[in-house]
């Protein structure tokens, strides 16, 4: 089965917090494609970062779970996909359709573009419209907060 990671979502591998069971579930089956888009490279680097600057990871820590998401992107345990011109071109509908922000446009159209392969969307942001806006444009959703997966 084909993943597409959000960054709300991806950072619970790499950082231990409510909805980590879930996503190391579908991490640890070596069925599981786990894909993601190229923008969330250094939204996983910012994440870490304001989870450390919050006092919840030592630096020593954030090495670790840095060091730990380079590696499963060099061993090709996440497929990354690049941001391309058509990606940022199909934004403008999303973000004027769904409200969402420019960040959360150009991942929801890349994982629109393998849409072919059936993915299902994973994504943990309750704080914005994706999930929302995933669902309506008919992607399979699950969220690793209310997930059993």
């Amino acid at each position: 089965m084909t993943y597409f990671f959000d960054t709300s979502a991806l950072i619970k591998r790499y950082h231990t917090e409510q909805g980590t069971d879930s996503v190391d579930r579908i991490f640890d089956n070596p069925c599981n494609s786990i894909v993601i888009c190229s923008i969330s490279l250094a939204e996983v680097m910012s994440a870490l970062n304001r989870i450390k600057n919050r006092g919840e990871l030592t630096p020593n820590e954030l090495e670790i779970a840095l060091s730990t998401f380079y590696s499963d992107c060099q061993k090709a345990k996440i497929g990354i996909i690049d941001v391309k011109r058509m990606h940022i071109i199909s934004c403008h509908n999303l973000i004027f359709s769904y409200n969402i922000s420019s960040s959360d446009a150009i991942i929801l159209a890349c994982v629109l573009a393998i849409q072919r392969f059936n993915p299902t969307f994973v994504c943990a942001d309750t704080q914005s419209n994706l999930i929302r806006a995933a669902q309506s444009v008919r992607l399979s959703v699950l969220n690793p907060l209310n997930s059993t997966e």
